[in-house]
């Protein structure tokens, strides 16, 4: 029920006002439904209008339209992601920006720009869910269980609810490592 109420909000909002990031929150909420056609034809037209939006130089829309490739987990997508968080990283080397490469770097497996990435991030003491998560990640795939554990600990007590997809991923993770 709640996540239909939020498609019957989003699609109304969306109606009166069509923008990238409405239709990115719209689709995520009928992936949660598991309305795959729908939620296909949304990223569609996000990724329409982030193109538009991107080719104008729409500010933060650069990052928006490597999250939809990232989303659409093809190789092709991860690909053209990785190209684009690249070129990226070149204009801003904020945190958003830090992570945002850093999750294209894990989803191409290159663990090791990964971490180099998100030990730089670190290094300014920020706490940040995100952060702690893709962190968990790297020390994962490392099989340093005790530290991926560590950091998703890290990351589900600042912020419990950061990310619906990463928090079952960090619970089943912890379910396993902890039998």
């Amino acid at each position: 029920q709640k996540w239909s109420d939020v498609v019957n909000t989003l699609t109304d909002v969306n109606k009166k006002i069509p923008r990238s990031d409405i239709i990115l929150r719209l689709a995520e909420a009928e992936k949660k439904l598991n309305h795959t056609e729908n939620y296909n034809k949304l990223l569609d037209q996000a990724e329409t209008l982030l193109k538009q939006e991107t080719s104008t130089g729409g500010f933060g829309h650069r990052r928006d339209y490597i999250r939809l490739l990232l989303n659409r987990n093809t190789p092709e997508s991860i690909k053209e992601a990785l190209n684009k968080s690249e070129s990226e990283i070149k204009l801003r080397k904020d945190l958003d920006t830090v992570l945002i490469v850093s999750e294209t770097e894990i989803k191409n497996n290159d663990w090791v720009s990964a971490k180099n990435n998100l030990e730089q991030a670190s290094i300014s003491g920020v706490k940040d869910s995100t952060l702690f998560y893709l962190q968990g990640r790297v020390f994962e795939n490392a099989n340093n269980i005790p530290e991926a554990k560590n950091y998703y600990n890290k990351a589900l007590t600042i912020n419990p609810i950061f990310n619906p997809d990463s928090v079952e991923y960090i619970k089943i993770f912890l379910a396993k490592a902890n039998k």
